[in-house]
């Protein structure tokens, strides 16, 4: 495949959705897919647990459209979160990112309660990694915020997403993004163009993929002769 076809292009542009963007899954990506929609077993959750000091202010920073607002956000920042992967008549798969979708909420994707206890959150991550992997495969990204009734001023938080998009690092930023995001004053969206840019598969990062086949081939030629002269001295 092309590597251009690892780039983002535009595919259609409408007044209720906006813009569309499109692009093909990588090699690892395209693994992803497959054993997220079949077998559930390619979702990683992460799950916080933060107290605050003052609950009257917690009610306000956890409330649900605060959280919609720091859910949006993030989502402009990182458009792979509220992407969509379609396989093509071709047998490829392609991920697409509407710009709708970036300021809009699927049903399921966002949800903020008062639960009684963390037993909530225990069974949500049940239900993701065992009981129902394969339940919400059509959403990319879940987020689940609960008030807990037990302990006032003390919030579960977890994260769900496909691992074709997230790995566990980047699980770490997903979270500071949002909770700096959920802590502070609106802030203006990025282009989305320059945010997509960004979101290439993995093997599209190899720089060896810009030159030319023969001297690809000279290259790995070179760095093999390299590693065998290196191991003879140090044998």
């Amino acid at each position: 495949m092309s590597s251009n076809a690892f780039q983002w292009s535009s595919v259609r542009s409408t007044p209720a959705e906006g813009r569309t963007f499109s692009r093909s899954l990588g090699p690892a990506e395209h693994s992803f897919f497959y054993d997220r929609i079949l077998n559930g077993t390619a979702d990683i959750i992460w799950h916080y647990t933060l107290e605050v000091t003052d609950p009257a202010q917690g009610s306000l920073l956890f409330g649900e459209q605060n959280v919609a607002r720091a859910w949006a956000t993030v989502k402009q920042h990182y458009p792979l979160l509220a992407s969509r992967m379609e396989p093509q008549a071709d047998g490829s798969i392609k991920f697409y990112v509407e710009e709708r979708a970036l300021s809009q909420h699927k049903q399921d994707e966002l949800t903020v309660r008062t639960v009684r206890s963390a037993d909530t959150a225990a069974t949500v991550i049940r239900d993701g990694i065992r009981d129902k992997p394969t339940e919400a495969s059509h959403i990319m990204t879940r987020v689940f915020v609960f008030a807990r009734a037990d302990k006032p001023g003390t919030y579960e938080v977890l994260f769900q997403a496909a691992h074709a998009i997230s790995d566990g690092i980047s699980g770490a930023t997903l979270a500071r993004t949002f909770f700096d995001v959920l802590s502070s004053p609106p802030i203006q969206a990025p282009a989305l163009e320059k945010r997509l840019a960004m979101a290439v598969p993995s093997n599209v990062l190899n720089p060896s993929l810009k030159m030319s086949l023969a001297r690809q081939r000279w290259r790995r030629a070179i760095g093999k002769v390299t590693f065998f002269n290196m191991r003879k001295r140090l044998a």
